[in-house]
């Protein structure tokens, strides 16, 4: 008997058609500036968790040049197929996408999916991805692991300490938590952290930057 999906995937697959059109507008300022924060540079090995359709890849691939590498992975088959389909429309060759639960990802998947076995990630981020991981601390320990030090790692969400109309709707349309205080792991496991934040409706949408420190 086929084990049923886990319902994020289920609603994320569904999902995935009107994606775009829903969050990009919404988003994009933000989203850029987090990708700035990243201070992604030619050459670099990129992590994007949750990727989803690739909203982040083209200002990404900007900074990376053709000798950069941007790895996306999300757990969503519908979402990587609409990131697949921009991957193959602007003819990116050094984008690598992962089908996984990134609460149990390793660097070892990551060189199996770009064949680079020398494989060494310079940067991270994750988008709108932290509200919506059912194991999210998980999730992001484990990206977190796959750094080399010395690595930086942004996280970019929205948080509302009391959910009220815009809040509850959200949530329910993403399928996600805003409650969650998510930029705290990063807090924790870095040895250097920023903090801004952004008025966003009833609540607040924070970008957050940590370095990994020296094993």
């Amino acid at each position: 008997m086929t084990e049923p999906l886990p319902p994020v995937r289920v609603w994320y697959d569904r999902l995935a058609r009107i994606y775009d059109p829903l969050t990009d507008l919404a988003f994009r300022y933000r989203r850029n500036q987090a990708i700035r924060r990243l201070e992604v540079t030619e050459g670099l090995t990129v992590l994007e968790v949750a990727c989803g359709t690739g909203l982040n890849f083209a200002a990404m691939e900007q900074r990376l040049g053709a000798a950069g590498t941007l790895i996306g992975v999300d757990y969503s088959e519908g979402m990587l197929e609409r990131a697949r389909r921009k991957v193959a429309k602007r003819g990116w060759q050094n984008v690598h996408l992962v089908r996984a639960d990134a609460a149990k990802l390793t660097l070892a998947d990551l060189v199996a999916a770009t064949g680079k076995p020398d494989l060494s990630i310079d940067r991270a981020i994750c988008t709108l991805g932290l509200s919506v991981i059912p194991e999210w601390e998980s999730a992001f320990l484990a990206t977190f692991a796959v750094l080399r030090p010395g690595a930086r790692y942004v996280v970019m969400d929205c948080y509302f300490e009391k959910k009220r109309l815009i809040g509850k709707t959200m949530d329910r349309i993403a399928g996600a938590d805003s409650t969650r205080r998510f930029w705290e792991p990063l807090q924790q496991a870095s040895v250097s952290y920023e903090e801004k934040d952004y008025w966003f409706y009833e609540g607040t949408l924070r970008v957050a930057v940590g370095v990994k420190g020296a094993a």
